[in-house]
């Protein structure tokens, strides 16, 4: 027992010797390695400098750019900033007793052996940021600059609209705020000014993300939640329930970053949490932290009267909500904590706006002065009526004037109130137009049941339908004519620009006025409910009306038949399969040319669906289709569309709509079946959409995709092909105008799809034949994205030898043998990519610069460069 214990007291006694010793070596090397700790720390602390300066350089690149920061350089940065002034201070104080001798000049020990330490520990930290920096393989990422409305430029910063985005701005930083209301009479620039809220709270970065969508009369919960989710860059996929899908905007909305949601247009109280719309209130919660001093509003634009840092830091997942509403009651009803009221113009402001559309030199004329005085006093200060009827006398002579006023005068009944006013204009304005197709174009907006969502490939297949456009031949010019009308209604402020030139938009008051044209004085009908629709058939309305709108309203049930013998158009648009047609519905409805269904569920079409042999444009969008081999006797059919819907195969019959323009299958998921030498028949082709949808080619009794040369007249094509290997020589036609088609054993993402009208995706794991029409297609494209496409060591010259003339965003990604993008050395001298905006590289080990070879200019409009991990 004693040697047991004697040895243990040697080994504690030997542990603690040596521990001692440990700890006297480190202590004396602070002071005997003092110099070197300091130097080291020092010449780590001048590369951490530079690092410092080379982030910096990069983050004031992005926000040129106006691209996001990336939140983890942004800790670094300020942890940095931290360290290097805390640090400095606490050194220099050191180093300043080091100078300081103890007795007889001997050296201050305990000053060095404190110093050293810091100096150590010190350089780790910077040791650590240093490699941290390394890691960061991008700085910022891309701010979504076309989904954040620019501000209108009909928008005119009159004072009273200056004093009430200053209010609302303000209250956008309030902590405490979830919910914000904004109420006005329609036509008062409710949703102009939210538009421009949007965007100086984006720009102001106030938010994250900001999105926008209306709610109108008719609520389509469906609709706002994707016009929500593509604006956040959120998929559905095959999320289908509302429910479902409302919880997952929940979960994106409440992910950590600050959000502002503007919910347009509501007309009755709606439950946000069914759309998705709910956040934790602890998250509302979260401080504002004010740097530097608070935003001023100087004119209605957002200045800060120190230095150039962002005004204010709203911590980690702060949302709002911003509602307008004509009505007070639904803001209150809603539990708005805060709610502004848009107030009409005052007399002053409003010959401002009309003095600004018209010229001022009209004003200052005596003929037509008064006149002007006189109808910007009709228009009870409300902005929309005076765009409207500023626009239709602008350029025009004193009779017109003259005329306009003495119209209105005659419809100046001693009852009438102002909003008839207001209606009366909006309609002199359409009555102005001279052009008939664009009154036409008018008029079927008006059908479309929202204001704000009428897209115009859909008025392109209406008119064309429908026969409206004189000495049209093609759908390309059919697109064009639309397009230039459109433009036309613009001008006249009777339709409204968006950020998607795809989407029609419409002012919610001039779409009421357009709903009174059409069902008053065009024969058409827009139901409204079950009891409507008892009221028109009842009255026998349905005989002698020309179109008939059902626009996602709260109607159940459809008569066993409609007799319409005058019928040109009929719209019938649900939620999710909420609606059925009976068998005989479209017996006597002969005269039928354009017909769009959307939500209908069809086990088999309808036995009545043969009596339709004038119909020119069938949309059967968002269906549920089973037997549909009936359509072969629609001969004439120019266009047929099966956009989104649950659809496994198509007929064979389908091949005998020989006179078929236009084939719509975009994202028909499901469809795995198009049998073989169907599309081969379809020879009139000249639009073919197939994204996000069918993509078995080649598969046997499967169409293959050689059929597309057979395609003579095709302009447009949205296609995925998974195996270039099968493409054959000059497998796309020459004659494509628009198309995205991408090659490649991946899941695509077909977003954002309007943005460029020629885009090619490529990832090819093997050298890939451009002779299949690939060449044709790149040197035409304007959004290409490239992705391990083996074989090629440079873009420009390999892929296509012209330069790339009409390329704007140019994505690279996973190449190990590309060495630069543009190689001029064999022989282009001219420019190249001389429209790119944007270029993005990733992950490309052997890149070893951009160009190479003497080029005249390259990357000229390049706003936004980015790359990753190279």
């Amino acid at each position: 027992m004693e040697i047991a214990t004697s040895a243990a007291g040697g080994i504690v006694a030997n542990e603690l010797s040596n521990s001692i010793v440990v700890r006297v070596k480190r202590h004396a090397s602070y002071i005997l390695d003092r110099k070197k700790n300091v130097e080291d720390f020092k010449k780590k602390v001048e590369d951490l400098k530079d690092e410092r300066e080379k982030v910096g350089r990069d983050v004031q690149a992005t926000v040129r750019n106006e691209e996001e920061i990336d939140a983890r350089v942004r800790r670094w940065l300020q942890r940095v900033d931290e360290m290097m002034n805390d640090n400095a201070e606490e050194l220099k104080a050191l180093e300043d007793q080091e100078k300081n001798r103890c007795f007889m000049s001997c050296p201050n020990l305990k000053s060095y052996h404190k110093l050293s330490k810091k100096a150590l520990e010190q350089a780790a930290v910077v040791s650590e940021l240093l490699q941290r920096a390394l890691q960061f393989d991008r700085v910022s990422y891309p701010r979504d600059l076309m989904l954040i409305p620019r501000v209108p430029s009909n928008y005119y910063d009159f004072q009273s609209r200056s004093n009430l985005l200053g209010e609302i701005m303000y209250a956008l930083t309030n902590p405490n705020l979830k919910l914000v209301g904004l109420h006005g009479l329609p036509g008062v620039g409710k949703t102009m000014l939210v538009n421009v809220v949007a965007r100086k709270a984006w720009e102001a970065r106030l938010f994250d993300e900001v999105v926008i969508a209306a709610v109108t009369s008719s609520p389509n919960i469906r609709a706002i939640q994707e016009e929500i989710a593509d604006q956040l860059g959120l998929r559905f996929d095959n999320v289908k329930k509302e429910s479902g899908r409302a919880k997952l905007l929940s979960q994106r909305l409440s992910g950590g970053k600050n959000i502002l949601v503007i919910l347009d247009d509501i007309w009755e109280q709606i439950d946000l949490d069914d759309i998705g719309i709910s956040f934790n209130d602890d998250k509302n919660a979260a401080l504002v932290e004010r740097q530097g001093s608070i935003i001023q509003y100087i004119g209605g634009s957002m200045v800060e009267n120190s230095g150039g840092s962002s005004p204010m830091n709203i911590s980690t997942g702060r949302s709002i909500i911003l509602l307008t509403s004509r009505n007070y009651n639904v803001l209150d009803q809603m539990n708005a904590e805060m709610k502004f009221e848009c107030r009409v113009l005052s007399r002053e402001e409003g010959m401002a706006l009309f003095a600004n559309i018209v010229g001022s030199a009209a004003l200052n004329d005596p003929a037509y002065s008064p006149i002007a005085n006189q109808l910007v006093e009709k228009c009870a200060g409300l902005p929309v009526a005076i765009s409207t009827i500023a626009n239709a006398l602008k350029n025009s002579s004193l009779d017109v004037w003259e005329n306009a006023s003495t119209q209105l005068r005659r419809s100046n009944p001693t009852t009438i109130d102002k909003m008839d006013w207001v209606y009366s204009i909006i309609k002199l304005s359409y009555r102005m137009l001279k052009n008939e197709e664009a009154k036409s174009l008018f008029e079927l907006c008006a059908l479309g049941g929202q204001a704000s969502n009428m897209y115009l490939p859909d008025l392109v297949r209406y008119g064309l339908g429908m026969h409206l456009f004189e000495d049209v031949l093609t759908l390309e010019q059919a697109r064009a004519r639309v397009r230039a009308l459109v433009h036309k209604l613009k001008a006249s402020s009777l339709l409204l620009s968006s950020n998607n030139d795809e989407i029609i938009k419409m002012h919610d008051l001039v779409h009421d006025v357009s709903r009174s044209i059409v069902t008053k004085e065009k024969q058409m009908i827009i139901i409204e409910d079950d009891n409507h629709m008892r009221d028109l058939l009842h009255k026998g309305k349905f005989h002698n009306c020309t179109a008939i709108s059902l626009p996602f309203k709260d109607v159940h049930h459809l008569p066993s038949v409609l007799e319409c013998p005058k019928l040109k158009l009929l719209l019938l648009f649900k939620v999710k399969f909420q609606l059925q047609a009976p068998e005989m519905f479209f017996e006597k409805m002969n005269d039928l040319r354009v017909l769009h269904l959307i939500g209908m569920h069809f086990p088999s079409l309808p036995s009545s669906f043969p009596f339709l042999t004038n119909l020119r444009t069938l949309c059967l969008d968002h269906c549920k289709l089973g037997e549909i081999a009936s359509i072969a006797n629609l001969k004439k059919l120019d266009i047929l569309s099966f956009q989104s819907s649950e659809i496994l195969q198509l007929p064979n019959e389908i091949g005998e709509l020989t006179e078929l323009r236009l084939l719509d299958l975009s994202d028909c998921s499901n469809l795995e079946v198009i049998p073989a030498n169907i599309l081969s028949k379809l020879s009139c082709l000249e639009e073919l959409y197939m994204g996000n949808s069918f993509d078995r080619w080649d598969v046997e009794g499967n169409a293959s995709i050689t059929e597309l040369r057979y395609l003579k007249n095709l302009t447009t094509l949205h296609v995925h092909v998974r195996d270039a290997e099968i493409l054959p020589k000059d497998v796309f036609p020459v004659t494509l105008k628009r198309y995205r088609i991408f090659l490649g054993d991946i899941p695509w993402d077909w977003l954002n799809q309007h943005k460029y009208s020629r885009t090619l995706k490529l990832k090819v794991s093997t050298r890939i034949n451009l002779d299949c029409g690939i060449r044709t297609l790149l040197r035409k494209a304007e959004e290409l994205y490239v992705d391990e496409l083996n074989g090629f060591r440079s873009l420009l010259y390999e892929l296509d030898d012209t330069g790339f003339l009409d390329l704007k965003n140019l994505h690279v990604k996973n190449n190990s043998e590309i060495q630069c993008i543009s190689n001029s050395i064999h022989g282009i001298s001219g420019e190249a990519f001389p429209l790119v905006e944007s270029l993005f590289l990733h992950d490309l080990i052997n890149l070893k610069r951009i160009f190479q070879g003497p080029v005249y200019s390259v990357f000229q409009k390049t706003k936004s460069y980015r790359s990753e991990k190279m």
